[in-house]
């Protein structure tokens, strides 16, 4: 079977990147920043509500819910802002990985912007690591093949966004999911990204 036809059929992914290591984040700022991106409409997408999730021990500490995807920040383990597709959408599957990471690039440099009067200063979140994690079991089971076929995909897609940075990628070292983590070792900085 070809897997790369397989992953195409790709409909829910999540994109995350991290904060810098050494910042503290108090999910409670989050909430706060994600009510005013409802009002204002400030990031992609039919945004509908605010979820704090801080009580659970696992998972995103804060959801700010949208119709084509969720955004979610959490403070376990490495904190980070993630992207998590919904709906399917048309097109090669690295076309929509560039495009989901644009728009978590764009999310994640607002909300630096954002806490850059915090006391703790900007939030910032480094671009030379990239996790993709597939929610989609029926097209990506968590075999060789398909991780390759991610790999391949996840590597193209970096290079549309970061252009012509150096791309490396491997499966993710959690034996229960399906994902790849990418490095981009001279990753410019986010606000050189578009």
């Amino acid at each position: 079977m070809d897997q790369s036809a397989t992953v195409d059929a790709i409909e829910r992914f999540s994109l995350k990147l991290f904060v810098t290591d050494g910042r503290d984040v108090n999910p409670n700022d989050i909430i706060t920043i994600f009510h005013r991106w409802i009002r204002e409409q400030a990031v992609p997408g039919l945004l509908i509500d605010v979820a704090d999730y801080g009580h659970l021990a696992e998972g995103p500490n804060v959801l700010l819910v949208a119709h084509e995807a969720n955004y979610a920040f959490d403070c376990a383990g490495r904190p980070g802002l993630a992207y998590a597709t919904k709906r399917s959408s048309p097109g090669a599957l690295a076309d929509r990985v560039a495009g989901a990471a644009r728009i978590l690039i764009a999310a994640a440099r607002r909300l630096q912007d954002e806490t850059a009067a915090d006391d703790g200063g900007p939030m910032p979140f480094r671009t030379d690591r990239i996790e993709l994690v597939v929610n989609d079991r029926l097209h990506a089971p968590k075999t060789a093949d398909v991780e390759r076929a991610l790999q391949a995909v996840v590597e193209q897609a970096a290079r549309q966004v970061f252009r012509d940075a150096r791309v490396e990628s491997s499966p993710l070292a959690d034996p229960g999911r399906t994902g790849v983590t990418v490095r981009i070792p001279d990753a410019p900085p986010i606000e050189t990204l578009t």
